[in-house]
């Protein structure tokens, strides 16, 4: 009873795992190629076994560049998605830069301006206060205290001037510098408005892989039954079918990686440009 049980045992998990293969995904990688299970690899070779040397030779050729661009659309897919995202990286850390243009500078030139006419506004609150003075003693018409006066704010008229001169020049520096800042900041921003239409280009082109993938699923299918059944021939035509929109994923895939790898230029070109 005991070796029955073993027995049984046995035979419900040898069923187990036919079934688990047989409903197992084709497909372990994202987006990439389809992978073969270990039935239906089982399946292909006895195919392969069961053709004609002619077209086992065919179907081994096939196999092999069913590797390769299996290889190579895995290769393809991570070189760009690691691209586009350092890419993302760079314009998020170059935009904090940009923001940065001169940060320093313009802060030291703005206090510069802020410290002068705080050091300067007591002498013109002196200048004002004897105006007014002035102006109440010429009212009551009072000679000595008018002359006083006067003497005292024509003293002080000649310092005002060359003070408010001074915080005219500050100022004007400020101005200048931030303008100076405004520009390097407009010159960088509009290098990077150059990626959005190669971002356009990358969007079009992704869209453009799901005709391929979804006719490679279908062909898939229809390859596997084929082996399933052992019909070399039609296992054949549609292995090159697969193959041949496997190279068109792959084609495209390269066709990303070299827009990505023009936003990576356009990138270092806006960082050149942020001033030292």
């Amino acid at each position: 009873m005991k070796l029955k049980f073993r027995k049984t045992s046995f035979a419900a998990a040898l069923l187990l795992i036919m079934v688990m293969s047989l409903v197992a995904p084709t497909v372990t990688f994202a987006a990439s190629s389809p992978e073969f299970t270990a039935l239906q690899k089982f399946d292909f070779d006895k195919t392969v076994s069961a053709a004609d040397s002619s077209l086992a030779n065919k179907l081994t050729q096939q196999f092999r560049d069913f590797t390769t661009l299996k290889e190579q659309n895995r290769s393809w897919e991570q070189k760009v998605g690691a691209l586009h995202y350092q890419n993302d990286d760079r314009v998020a850390a170059l935009r904090k830069r940009i923001s940065q243009i001169d940060a320093a500078k313009l802060n030291n030139l703005k206090i510069q301006v802020e410290q002068t006419k705080k050091r300067y506004q007591p002498m013109f609150d002196l200048y004002t206060s004897v105006n007014r003075q002035l102006a109440v003693a010429r009212k009551l018409k009072n000679k000595t205290f008018t002359a006083v006066l006067s003497t005292q704010a024509e003293g002080l008229k000649f310092t005002t001037q060359l003070a408010h001169a001074d915080i005219k020049v500050k100022d004007a520096a400020l101005s200048s510098a931030r303008k100076t800042a405004s520009d390097a900041m407009k010159r960088v921003r509009d290098t990077l408005l150059t990626i959005d239409p190669i971002k356009v280009q990358i969007k079009a082109a992704k869209a453009a892989l799901s005709s391929p993938k979804n006719s490679r699923d279908s062909v898939w299918k229809t390859f596997t039954q084929a082996v399933k059944k052992r019909e070399a021939k039609s296992a054949s035509d549609t292995f090159g079918s697969l193959n041949a929109l496997s190279g068109q994923l792959a084609e495209q895939q390269q066709k990303m990686y070299a827009m990505e790898s023009r936003i990576a230029d356009i990138i270092q070109r806006a960082e050149t440009q942020i001033p030292r």
